[in-house]
């Protein structure tokens, strides 16, 4: 396989073990690139979590934005994956205790917009489950 941008390497990916696995029930999903990523859709809301980080929040704003505010295209090396850039700014950041309960402030609303891999995976699942 050439090489290919995130998407197109993921989708290969998720076809493939789908190919591999040969049930119909399952719906592969691969997270581009982590979980983190994620939180790049409103930096601003690890802010409950991190009272004291405003100019932390707003770096990460920033690289949300630098990115055209797509985070699924946040990751250009093991340097600068999402939960590294966040672990800079913010040291302490914990995934498990702050991570999950930010997506929640998020809302899957504001995640699927942002992030069109993730919305295409819920929307095939809303058409077998609904």
């Amino acid at each position: 396989m050439r090489k290919a941008d995130a998407y197109e390497r993921v989708l290969f990916m998720e076809d493939a073990f789908a190919k591999d696995v040969g049930d119909p029930r399952l719906i592969p999903y691969i997270q581009l690139h982590e979980f983190e990523a994620l939180l790049f859709v409103a930096p601003r809301e690890l802010s409950w979590a991190y009272i004291e980080s405003d100019t932390a929040i707003e770096n990460l704003e920033a690289v949300a934005q630098s990115f055209g505010n797509r985070p699924e295209k946040i990751d250009n090396g093991p340097d600068t994956a999402p939960s590294k850039r966040i672990l800079k700014e913010i040291p302490e950041y914990d995934k498990v205790a702050a991570g999950v309960d930010t997506l929640e402030l998020v809302g899957i609303d504001a995640l699927k917009e942002a992030c069109p891999h993730f919305s295409e995976w819920v929307e095939k699942l809303v058409r077998i489950f609904v």
